[in-house]
């Protein structure tokens, strides 16, 4: 009785049947048969068959999305377009790189080339990024399942494995984007609090140094900041003058009878939402800054 030899894919045959053809073809194994795709999927020595695979399905996808951008008015720029073809090519490299992270993990029996034969074809599912609206979402979850079939027959795992091999470093790096998300925001208003804070008493600070020389010296203020700090003991142990300190940028203006100091932010938003600035007998004002 003769044995039935298992059927090739057709993009490992493209010589034979054609570009076009064989891409459709394999296109629609991966997406509605995958299960018999990956049993017969031959992992070969090298990586340019499913690579070549990929950059067929990528590149034109992005291009249509790009059209698609710049029909419905998206500014999408030149610059961006050609940006992201040069990363299309590198994005597989670095996701297997990741993914297969995961796999060693769970001692997956393919190797790094399965991970990537993998990957590569279950892009297959990108195709439905065309789709206006749901086509990102129906491409993410179709591109889920077929993957997770694959790294079932190309890895060895059970079902269970290849879904956790799977699923675990794009749940790591969505847990550290949520984290990131939180944490950095606060710290920014931590930090910018922090600045004002700073700043809101070394103004206090040069305003109680010019009162006590006043006291001193007949009612009148310094000259300078200078005058503060080459006294006998001096009032400060700095000058603040175009000085940047902690996000903010002083500006001291000193005569006999008066004097201004204001607190600027460096980068308003960024280093500091206020404009601290204080007066003649320490009479403090603010004001937002733009």
């Amino acid at each position: 009785m003769e044995t039935q030899e298992k059927s090739t894919i057709p993009w490992q045959r493209k010589q034979e049947i054609g570009f076009f053809k064989s891409l459709w073809e394999t296109i629609k194994q991966v997406l509605f048969k995958p299960r018999d795709f990956f049993e017969n999927l031959e992992i070969q020595d090298g990586y340019s068959e499913p690579f070549y695979f990929y950059l067929a399905i990528a590149i034109p996808v992005l291009l249509i999305t790009v059209a698609y951008g710049m029909l419905f008015g998206k500014g999408i720029r030149l610059p961006q377009t050609l940006l992201a073809l040069v990363l299309v090519p590198l994005l597989i490299f670095i996701s297997t790189l990741l993914m297969h992270l995961a796999v060693m993990i769970f001692r997956g029996k393919g190797g790094l080339r399965g991970t990537f034969y993998v990957l590569a074809y279950s892009s297959a599912a990108r195709i439905f990024d065309i789709i206006p609206f749901a086509g990102v979402f129906i491409s993410f979850i179709w591109g889920f399942i077929i993957a997770v079939i694959g790294y079932k027959r190309v890895h060895k795992f059970s079902s269970l494995k290849a879904f956790f091999a799977y699923a675990l470093i794009p749940i790591l790096i969505f847990a550290l984007g949520l984290f990131a998300a939180v944490s950095i925001p606060n710290l920014l208003k931590a930090r910018l609090a922090a600045n004002e804070t700073t700043a809101q008493e070394t103004l206090r600070a040069l305003s109680k140094a010019a009162e006590s020389y006043a006291y001193k010296n007949n009612g009148n203020y310094p000259k300078s900041e200078y005058d503060l700090k080459l006294a006998t003991p001096p009032y400060i142990a700095e000058t603040y003058n175009n000085k940047t300190i902690n996000g903010y940028q002083y500006s001291v203006n000193f005569s006999i009878n008066s004097y201004e100091i204001i607190a600027t932010p460096l980068n308003c938003g960024i280093t500091g939402n206020k404009i601290f600035i204080i007066e003649t007998q320490g009479k403090e004002s603010e004001k937002g800054c733009q």
